[in-house]
């Protein structure tokens, strides 16, 4: 190999190995890090109620999983609560999303999946992919 090519060959790999050092960014204006509050001083999160429409428990639902990565960092039993409190909100509306929006049932479906391998397998990164997932999602719903 000559020379220039050892040259550029070198450079290549200097580059693509630095490519991926990137800084990250957090606005911590948009972070919300409290969760939900409890209805009976401090054991179980807030759950669905009967007069809830359906924009209103996916909101929830965010809400929950936007702060279910901290609580599994900082406090598996927290994450196991707020983790029942989506299940509940879930199974008050799944029949309805069933009904009138079949087309968001399995997106909604992967909403839960990834909130119960997040706190059972200790990912958070699993609670905020189902977060973004269910904004995405709550739009469309919100938007029919």
């Amino acid at each position: 190999m000559s020379s220039r090519t050892t040259w550029l060959a070198t450079a290549l790999v200097v580059v693509l190995v630095t490519a991926g050092c990137g800084s990250t960014y957090v606005d911590e204006s948009l972070v919300t890090t409290t969760a939900p509050e409890p209805v009976d001083g401090g054991t179980t999160a807030p759950g669905p109620r009967a007069d809830d429409d359906i924009s209103t428990v996916l909101s929830r639902i965010a809400g929950a999983l936007d702060s279910l990565s901290d609580a599994i960092v900082d406090d598996p039993e927290l994450a196991s609560t707020i983790l029942a409190a989506i299940d509940a909100d879930w199974a008050s509306i799944s029949a309805a999303i069933r009904r009138d929006f079949p087309e968001e049932l399995f997106g909604l479906e992967q909403v839960v999946s990834l909130a119960h391998s997040a706190v059972e397998r200790k990912r958070p990164a699993d609670a905020s992919k189902g977060w973004k997932l269910l904004i995405d999602l709550n739009a469309g719903i919100a938007g029919a």
